[in-house]
C-alpha cells in the first residue's frame, strides 16, 4: 500500500491496489477508485485533517479531543487501511 498527504491541498492519498482504475465514486469526504471488479484501489480523502480529527475522536471515545492542529503537527503516525468490497474502515 503506498500513502501520500498532499498538505497544500489537504488530501490523504491511499493506493491499495496497483491494478487499472476504471471509476469513481464519491462518498461523503472520500472518493473511492474501484477496478473494473468493482474492487477498490484508491481512496482520497478530501479535507483529511478534518477527516482524521474525526476518526481520532471516534476511536478514543470521544473521551480525548483531538484538534485538527494537533495533527498538522504530527511527525509520524500509524494509519490502518481495510479495503474489503462489503467494508472499508480507517484506523488512526
Amino acid at each position: 500500500m503506498e500513502v501520500r498527504y498532499d498538505r497544500d491541498e489537504d488530501i490523504l492519498m491511499a493506493r491499495v491496489s496497483d491494478e487499472s482504475i476504471d471509476y469513481a465514486e464519491e462518498i461523503g469526504s472520500m472518493i473511492v477508485h474501484f477496478t473494473k471488479e468493482g474492487k477498490p484501489a484508491l481512496f482520497e480523502i478530501m479535507d483529511a485533517t478534518e477527516f482524521l480529527a474525526n476518526v481520532a475522536a471516534i476511536e478514543f471515545l470521544a473521551n480525548v479531543a483531538v484538534a485538527p492542529n494537533q495533527l498538522i503537527e504530527l511527525e509520524t503516525a500509524r494509519l490502518t487501511l481495510v479495503a474489503k468490497p462489503e467494508l472499508s474502515t480507517i484506523t488512526l
